[in-house]
């Protein structure tokens, strides 16, 4: 957990910068209670507007390293650590698997690998830039919003947890078959459940979010501090693009939109392109016109926002 730690220390020097910043996403709020209790590690009082709430507060620096901790900690509890000899739960029901397939067949040999969804892969795609800073030291920086961060751990956490309770239902029913057919002798060969795609619950929760946002006249600046929040875009990489949404594209008929913006299978085109910067630090905005996704069947919630598939769609159903 060496290189780990290393990170954690890193993250929260992060999160102390950003905070000196003030982020344009953390505002000021006030705290203050009046005729305040401990009800166990919240708060119970009166808040400036006469009513009784219950409080809890903490540093997002120490909750935010927690996080962290707990995310790198599951990660590694699911896909182990070869340093250290930690198979995980990965390896353990692999094991089995391969242990099951011999005893019921008399042959040692490999099973189909489960695909890995190893989520913190994901930090690797964070911009660093390399220069010198105010003390003429050369570094290497890696910067990004403070929320941004959260949100992204937060999703890494939920989807971890899903591969968690799906790895220990599954070790528990290749052990049960195992004893069955080592001390019962069951003469069919046990199945197994194939391996879930953890990876498609990431895309699944955007398409989801993109579908209900796709109308005419939906603002370019929502859409991209929602992907950005959670990891469907890079910061740094819209940043460095001299527009954010310069693509151009067709659909299924050949017809053409300029001013388009991909994420995933969608192709969200606006009215006019604007730069990462003025969309974020400004009140220029762009007007989406016309989307389409590349693979229709695949968005759950299809009938309601992609009128024509393959092909662009200016309306809702």
């Amino acid at each position: 957990m060496k290189l780990k730690n290393t990170t954690l220390i890193a993250s929260l020097v992060l999160v102390l910068f950003a905070v000196g910043c003030k982020s344009k996403e953390i505002k000021e709020i006030d705290t203050e209670l009046k005729d305040k209790k401990t009800v166990g590690s919240e708060t119970l009082g009166k808040n400036k507007d006469g009513n009784y709430i219950i409080q809890k507060k903490e540093s997002l620096a120490t909750y935010l390293l927690d996080l962290q901790r707990e995310v790198y900690g599951m990660e590694e509890g699911i896909y182990g650590n070869k340093t250290y000899g930690n198979k995980g739960k990965y390896g353990v029901l692999e094991d089995c698997r391969i242990e099951l397939r011999a005893k019921s067949n008399g042959k040692w040999e490999m099973v189909d690998p489960a695909p890995k969804t190893v989520l913190s892969k994901e930090e690797a795609k964070i911009t660093k830039k390399i220069g010198i800073d105010e003390k003429g030291e050369l570094v290497m920086l890696t910067e990004e919003e403070l929320t941004n961060r959260i949100k992204r751990f937060e999703r890494y956490k939920k989807n971890y947890e899903s591969q968690d309770d799906w790895y220990d239902t599954e070790i528990k029913a290749c052990k049960v078959s195992l004893n069955n057919y080592v001390n019962h002798k069951f003469e069919a060969v046990p199945k197994t459940e194939k391996f879930p795609d953890f990876a498609k619950e990431q895309k699944a929760d955007m398409d989801a979010f993109v579908c209900e946002y796709v109308d005419a006249n939906a603002s370019l600046k929502t859409l991209v501090k929602t992907a950005v929040a959670n990891g469907w875009l890079v910061q740094e990489d819209l940043a460095e693009r001299a527009f954010v949404n310069d693509d151009s594209a067709k659909d299924a008929t050949n017809f053409r939109r300029n001013f388009s913006l991909r994420l995933g299978d969608w192709v969200l085109a606006y009215d006019y392109r604007v730069n990462y910067g003025d969309l974020m630090n400004t009140d220029r905005d762009a007007e989406l016109k016309a989307w389409l996704n590349r693979s229709p069947d695949s968005v759950s919630g299809k009938a309601s926002c992609l009128a024509n598939g393959k092909r662009w769609s200016t309306v809702r159903k």
